[in-house]
């Protein structure tokens, strides 16, 4: 009986994980394509690179990202100095190097380096694990419901 409880509760817990894993993945593409939308193009300089850890433990260099300071002027003439909205755990570029990036004509401090802005990979990273996790649980609930359910002997 023991054994039943935990198949189903496990099963449960599966399928509620990939329903918000499935969520956060749909906030992430929206905040994509909002971005992408009204993004406009233009080149800056690389004047740093800024390298932070998500963690609260501190952890060496190569468990750190990276986010490249950028230098460009908008069409006005205006000049804008910020970091990019995602980091990446390798150098995306050198200091001073040009580079080619996007940014929100509304607010120019949100920008990103444009060979990186599809973004794809982290949509696709939560829809695989959500899809994973939901066929997981499926799975696991689709064996406890042939094994307790129909493979009771009828007493």
């Amino acid at each position: 009986m023991l054994i039943s409880l935990v198949m189903l509760l496990g099963s449960l817990a599966a399928l509620a994980f990939a329903w918000l894993l499935w969520r956060v993945g749909r906030a992430v593409t929206q905040d994509v394509q909002r971005f992408l939308a009204t993004a406009r193009p233009a080149t800056g300089t690389v004047i740093g690179l800024q390298w932070r850890s998500h963690s609260r433990i501190a952890r060496p260099k190569f468990r750190m990202n990276c986010y490249p300071e950028i230098a460009f002027t908008l069409p006005n003439g205006q000049s804008i100095q910020c970091t990019t909205r995602l980091g990446s755990r390798q150098r995306p570029a050198k200091i001073g190097a040009t580079v080619d990036i996007l940014y929100n004509p509304l607010d120019p401090q949100e920008m990103e380096l444009a060979s990186r802005a599809p973004f794809r990979l982290s949509v696709w990273v939560f829809r695989i694990l959500s899809l994973s996790f939901g066929l997981a649980g499926l799975w696991v609930w689709v064996l406890w419901f042939l094994l307790f359910v129909i493979g009771q002997p009828a007493a």
